[in-house]
């Protein structure tokens, strides 16, 4: 195929961006230009693969160093408001005045879920664009209802069926008319048409393709999700692209019993709180080794517990006997593909959704950070150590996620796009 430009408007942490970047560095494979635009935060892991990095708002990387604000972000109920609120939606217009340094010439753009800005601008320059999901919840489905962070309980309802999730749908519609509001004043100020209802739910589709980068086992395909919508399965980096883990870390790992994992992402582990010393204690409790994966570095950690910063995830959830993490799509789905039991601990945004999920498959338990405590957590942990049923659906279920090939999936899927607008 002749050689694209192809741009990637991403937004989040490392685990809401490796997708692009894998799905980025396979189509430079196949000879094509890549571009990927995100928080500064991630310029050297991009540029490291040969894609080309452009900066778009909004760049977080200084709420990484303030505990308050990672707080608010992470909050059960308020963090996806705060989010969109304070951070996605105010700078939207910036980043539409951003790409047009990177972007203009573009054969396609692959817009992130609130990257409202790439798809405005697509629309604005002719250019045809993908759309994408992360997690099924961004899908908000009727047919497959997810956990609400605003109103976990609502999960209960979920065998109330499609009738009563279309009442609860035209209530979120609602609570976001604002944004739907604000979207629509940028529109008018970069003179494109207005489009009629929510923007923010049921409009923010490309007509022309929506890639689903998730595992079908995660989620399947619904009758109101968008048309066109390819599952591509979660792309991956090849692992020489992940920085080496670290020897002392390796010889933990190796030096006895498999390690439990212990970790909070990129993100939540900035306001992890007592997180990582109940952790250990609970481990302990079990007699069990610890490695402490994230900000643990610097603590007194009871048992064998083990501090580090940063792991490469494929490897070491492979090496642990079970993996506790805050259940972001990225760390889940590695979850998964680990085949090692999961306990998840979920702050706000899709983690909730994603733990129920992975519960459903039976590779998983969930304990919400409210109720994280060194008692629970030992007794959740010897449930799935000592079940064999978890380590067993975990085997089956990390079987059926290796043989997923998300990164090839998804530039076939781009390619046949760019195919059939050449024609």
């Amino acid at each position: 195929m002749k050689r694209k430009k192809i741009v990637f408007a991403t937004f989040g942490t490392m685990g809401d961006v490796r997708p692009y970047l894998a799905v980025a560095a396979e189509l430079q494979k196949r000879g094509h230009e890549t571009v990927l635009g995100g928080m500064s935060m991630h310029r050297e892991m991009v540029e490291s693969t040969g894609t080309a990095f452009a900066q778009i708002a909004p760049d977080m990387e200084h709420v990484k160093n303030d505990p308050e604000a990672v707080r608010r972000l992470m909050a059960p109920r308020k963090g996806s408001f705060v989010l969109m609120q304070k951070y996605v939606i105010p700078a939207t217009r910036e980043a539409f005045a951003s790409m047009a340094e990177f972007a203009s010439d573009a054969d396609l753009m692959v817009a992130h879920p609130v990257s409202f800005a790439a798809a405005m601008f697509a629309e604005k320059h002719g250019i045809p664009w993908a759309s994408t999901s992360l997690a099924p919840l961004s899908f908000f489905s009727v047919y497959d209802p997810p956990v609400i962070p605003t109103a976990p309980e609502l999960a209960r309802l979920r065998f109330l069926g499609p009738g009563f999730h279309r009442l609860l749908a035209r209530f979120m519609r609602l609570f976001a008319k604002g944004w739907s509001a604000e979207l629509r004043k940028i529109r008018r100020e970069v003179r494109l048409p207005d489009k009629r209802g929510d923007l923010f739910f049921n409009n923010r589709y490309s007509p022309l393709m929506t890639l689903a980068m998730f595992s079908p086992l995660l989620g399947k395909p619904q009758p109101d999700w968008p048309p066109n919508t390819v599952i591509t399965g979660l792309p991956t980096l090849d692992r020489e692209n992940d920085a080496p883990m670290d020897p002392q870390v390796q010889a933990f790992m190796e030096e006895g019993e498999p390690p439990i994992l212990f970790t909070l992402g990129s993100a939540a582990s900035h306001g992890a709180g007592d997180f990582y010393q109940v952790s250990a204690e609970a481990a302990h409790r079990i007699g069990r080794r610890a490695l402490l994966a994230g900000q643990a570095e610097g603590g007194s950690f009871p048992g064998e517990a083990h501090p580090a910063g940063y792991v490469p995830y494929a490897e070491a959830f492979e090496k642990a006997a079970a993996v506790v993490h805050h259940g972001g799509v990225g760390t889940t789905m590695l979850g998964l593909r680990s085949g090692k039991p999961t306990l998840i601990v979920p702050f706000s945004h899709d983690q909730p959704d994603n733990a129920a999920r992975a519960k459903r498959l039976g590779v998983s338990l969930t304990l919400p950070r409210t109720r994280y405590n060194v008692k629970s957590a030992a007794k959740a942990l010897s449930r799935l150590l000592m079940e064999p049923s978890f380590a067993q659906r975990a085997a089956e279920v990390g079987e059926q996620v290796r043989q997923e090939n998300g990164a090839e999936t998804a530039a076939d899927a781009l390619e046949t796009l760019l195919e059939g607008n050449a024609t």
